[in-house]
């Protein structure tokens, strides 16, 4: 109770933090683990990718425990799944966790990877020349360091090559409810596309983001943040083992979310 109204004073949040002895000792623990495991992925769909340099945009010890976003594991594996040619367009690449995991995951198709910020497009194009042999040469990965406006930015480029399947993801930090027009819902609507966006700040547009896909026939299904059970699902260890390692796992799991934040998972079936 103490903590929680401590951390409602605005400005104490890290006051609090650096009284706190486990801040140090979880900082201790993943300086440790970094230098062992060579900042590579342990666990998840991306497991072996390497990110050699840390994101701008978040935290990078869920990535490497491969607990970062795994709400979403289901999907992208399930999308992945088949032997068909894919378009992905990753809008807000950063660090390219994404780009090159579904690289890897993909059979065969492209990748576009929007990023705006030039630090995070310089990791971006590092972490893809790291993991070269990660993925093999039948995907073509495409940095764009720029903003996605529009549908018309796509077009030209899914006029030009023959793809069965498309998924866009966005990450764009509030930005998707000024991408998604209603003339960019329906360009999209018709497409075989599976689209996934993560939602910040606003839930009132969120809402007419919802109603906007749905009124172009997208199948529509929302996914709130969840806290993993990472730990005991993934390794087999004894209770002391468990309880000693917990004391940093919320700290080393954290990917310090906005209050407001989900997923929203929108499908036209073709």
């Amino acid at each position: 109770m103490i903590k929680k109204i401590i951390y409602k004073i605005s400005g104490v949040e890290s006051i609090y933090e650096s009284l706190n002895p486990i801040f140090y000792l979880s900082k201790l623990f993943t300086k440790i683990f970094v230098k062992i495991n060579g900042k590579k992925i342990i666990n998840g769909p991306f497991t072996g990718m390497q990110l050699k340099h840390s994101s701008r945009g978040s935290e990078y010890m869920p990535k490497y425990l491969g607990t970062y976003e795994s709400e979403l594991y289901e999907t992208i594996i399930s999308f992945c799944s088949d032997d068909k040619n894919k378009l992905i367009v990753d809008i807000g690449a950063d660090d390219g966790y994404y780009t090159i995991g579904i690289a890897k995951l993909i059979n065969k198709g492209t990748i576009l990877s929007y990023e705006l910020n030039s630090e995070s497009c310089i990791q971006l194009k590092r972490n893809i020349d790291l993991n070269r042999n990660f993925f093999n040469n039948q995907k073509k990965i495409e940095v764009i360091n720029k903003k996605l406006n529009d549908y018309g930015d796509l077009k030209q480029f899914l006029k030009n090559n023959d793809f069965n399947s498309i998924l866009v993801k966005v990450d764009i930090e509030g930005g998707e409810y000024e991408l998604f027009t209603d003339d960019f819902v329906k360009s999209l609507s018709a497409l075989p596309v599976m689209i996934i966006i993560e939602t910040h700040f606003d839930p009132n547009a969120e809402l007419k983001l919802i109603k906007r896909l749905k009124s172009f026939g997208f199948e529509v299904n929302v996914i709130d943040k969840v806290m993993q059970k990472f730990l005991s699902k993934t390794f087999n260890l004894n209770f002391i083992s468990k309880s000693i390692l917990s004391l940093f796992w919320l700290r080393w799991t954290s990917e310090h979310r906005p209050k407001y934040n989900r997923w929203i998972i929108a499908k036209i079936n073709k």
